[in-house]
Formats: structure tokens, C-alpha cells, sequence
């Protein structure tokens, strides 16, 4: 799946000269995805590039640095995707697609493939995900989030972020491990010459017991902490 995405997003850009692309290059103090850590609680350098149709068909690619496992060696990850959005009504929009993450550096058996639906409006976006395994678990996962954007003045936006993860029953779950997390994410954003900075604070917290999912540390998976973010759009 891997393998069609990223042919799909080249076949996307070639076959519409009008597509829109677009790139981005940031850097963060701690990558945390759905509210985890995957740089150890340090910084990493992470990259974007998008295809945009004039007909709602889209693809694209985001690539981040990581560390995280015993070798805490460095590593990556490379997540492709593709999607169609449309129009519902004034002010209105929806969206389906298809994501791979891929993870190299001496990594084994992360990989996962996600679908997607989403729908938003002018401040206010949520999506569904599906994953029928997700890093090292074959267990299926549900992803459901929510995100606002406010403008505050004419430079300061106002952003926050709410997601919980569901795991599927297996027969692990009996024996103390985690079935939900829902992590949280509040902050500010502002233009300053091109850039755009971001400071939020992230916390992740699930019931008693352990993920198994996350090759991470125990703070990176618990603990919430400061996020700053430094990123230039093209």
C-alpha cells in the first residue's frame, strides 16, 4: 500500500498540470503524535509536500525525524497519503482518504496503514480513522479527533486539538493493557516573516496499565509538556 500511494501522488501532479503543490520544512522541541513523544522528548526536523487538484483529488507525503526504542539510535518516518475532498454546502466540507506510515532506521514491524473520513468548516475540522493494525499491534485502532482554530487579532490564532484512540479487544486487553488514550492539545500560533510559530501544551493520558503500541519511554507516552514549533510554508 506503501508502494500505490506514493505512485498516486506522482501520478496525481502529472496528469494535472493546474495541480497545486506545495511544501513545508519545520522544527519542532518534541514530535508528539496523538499526543506521544517519538523523539524521545527532543526535537525533530520534519518535512511536507502536497498535491492539490482542481477537482478535490489530493496526495502528499510528511517526513519526520524520531528516536525512540533501547538503541535510541536515529530513525524516521515517512507517511504518505491520498484523498478526495468535496463540497456538502456553503461553509461545509468533506473528505476520504487512504494514509501509509512507514518507519526506517532499524525499525521492525511499525509500519500500519490508516483510512480516513473527515469533515470541516472555516474553524472547526474532525476526522475518523481506521487502522486494522497499528506499530507492533495486529489489533484494530479507532482514532477520533477534533481540532479549532480561532482567530484572536490580526497576527495571534488561538489552536487546540482533542483526540481519543479506542483499541480493539484482544486477548491481551485482559491481562491490564490500555484499550483508550485521549491526549489534548492547546496553544497559540502566530506570522512572523514567512514563519509560522506555534506554542501548545500536549498531554496524553489513557486508563490504568500499558499501551503495548508505542516503543517509547513511560514519560514520553504520560507526561504532557510544552511544544514549540518553528515551520516555513511554500
Amino acid at each position: 500500500m506503501f508502494y500505490r500511494a506514493v505512485v498516486l501522488c506522482a501520478w496525481l501532479f502529472v496528469c494535472d498540470a493546474r495541480a497545486q503543490v506545495s511544501g513545508s520544512v519545520a522544527l519542532v522541541s518534541d514530535y508528539r503524535l496523538r499526543g506521544v513523544s517519538l523523539s524521545d522528548r527532543g526535537p525533530a526536523v520534519q518535512f511536507g509536500l502536497a498535491y492539490d487538484r482542481s477537482n478535490g483529488w489530493y496526495a502528499g507525503a510528511f517526513a519526520s525525524s524520531l528516536k525512540f526504542g533501547r538503541a535510541q539510535q536515529l530513525r524516521a518516518q515517512l507517511l504518505s497519503y491520498a484523498g478526495y475532498a468535496w463540497r456538502l454546502r456553503d461553509g461545509l466540507d468533506a473528505e476520504a482518504g487512504v494514509s501509509y506510515s512507514a518507519f526506517f532506521g532499524g525499525t521492525s514491524g511499525y509500519d500500519y496503514p490508516e483510512l480516513y473520513v473527515g469533515l470541516s468548516a472555516e474553524r472547526l475540522s474532525g476526522r475518523l480513522y481506521y487502522a486494522p493494525r497499528y506499530f507492533r499491534e495486529e489489533t484494530p485502532v479507532v482514532y477520533a479527533e477534533l481540532n479549532f482554530a480561532q482567530p484572536l487579532s490580526e497576527h495571534v490564532r488561538l489552536l487546540a486539538h482533542l483526540g481519543r484512540l479506542q483499541r480493539g479487544r484482544s486477548e491481551e486487553t485482559d491481562y491490564g493493557l490500555e484499550r483508550h488514550r485521549l491526549d489534548a492539545r492547546l496553544g497559540l500560533g502566530t506570522t512572523l516573516h514567512d514563519f509560522d510559530l506555534q506554542l501548545a501544551w500536549v498531554h496524553s493520558e489513557g486508563e490504568r496499565g500499558h499501551y503495548p503500541s508505542y516503543p517509547v519511554c513511560r514519560d514520553c507516552v504520560h507526561r504532557g509538556t510544552w511544544v514549540l514549533s518553528v515551520s516555513r510554508s511554500w
